[in-house]
């Protein structure tokens, strides 16, 4: 069912999705954060049955193929060093993204949460702050739940 419950988008807003798609076609080095925006379209417009806009299996390859470009390989690096891991696309969710190659990462990074968790059961941020922020004690501890939350739905996982 074509655009189901979707009658009154506008112009601009076919505009934006059909050059969200059309950049991210042509920048083969995307963020993990951008890939996160990605993720959320293209599972809304699945979701929604929007097939009109873009070719959807093609949007989801393509995603697939940037995922992979941006997960970082060298498994020792995560929860250590700010990198894009697996548990930052695979927390519980969009799961139909990991592909053979990912697998063995996502494995790695389960055997390494372990040793991440911190003693009151929660994980730390991998981050700081470039310049003095009078309030990172209080956006670490901002974060931190919501890291926790990640890396326990992701531990749960099985691939």
């Amino acid at each position: 069912m074509e655009n189901a419950g979707i009658s009154d988008r506008t112009p601009l807003e076919e505009a934006l999705v059909r050059q969200g798609v059309d950049d991210l076609r042509q920048t083969p080095d995307v963020s993990g954060e951008a890939l996160k925006c990605y993720l959320l379209a293209y599972e809304l417009l699945n979701r929604n049955g929007i097939s009109d806009l873009v070719d959807l299996q093609a949007l989801k390859d393509l995603i697939a193929v940037r995922l992979d470009a941006a997960i970082c390989k060298e498994p020792e690096k995560y929860g250590v060093e700010y990198v894009p891991a697996p548990s930052d696309f695979f927390a519980g969710s969009y799961l139909e993204f990991v592909t053979p190659a990912l697998r063995p990462l996502i494995r790695a990074e389960q055997a390494a949460l372990g040793k991440l968790q911190q003693p009151d059961g929660g994980f730390d941020i991998s981050w700081e702050w470039g310049t003095p922020y009078p309030e990172f004690a209080q956006a670490r501890s901002w974060w931190r739940p919501r890291l926790t939350i990640d890396k326990l739905l992701f531990d749960a996982l099985e691939v």
